[in-house]
């Protein structure tokens, strides 16, 4: 955001609608990036998040499936199978399109 507008980052955070770092974090944190092609783990790292959410499994109409179970995909033990979630992984995913 701070690339493509200077003024409209800076307005954001001074009357604290988003709870944004100075503008001299962002320049230090840009220089000290290494772009590269593939995937870049401390970029993932700093897009992810983890939050707690309440236990409850729900029927979902649209899927036929119960949801809310823990869901590891291929590593899911027997155990876990039918086992309540109560966290959940975010990950933020917003391509760039160059032009």
């Amino acid at each position: 955001m701070r690339c493509k507008s200077t003024s409209t980052y800076k307005m954001l955070r001074e009357n604290g609608y988003l709870p944004l770092p100075s503008i001299s974090t962002v320049n230090r944190t840009i220089k000290a990036m290494h772009p590269q092609f593939g995937f870049d783990k401390a970029l993932a790292a700093g897009l992810t998040d983890e939050i707690q959410i309440s236990k409850n499994v729900d029927f979902r109409v649209d899927t036929g499936k119960m949801a809310e179970f823990v869901d590891f995909g291929n590593n899911t033990t027997e155990e876990q199978t039918y086992q309540e979630g109560d966290h959940a992984l975010v990950f933020l995913f917003q391509p760039h399109m160059g032009g």
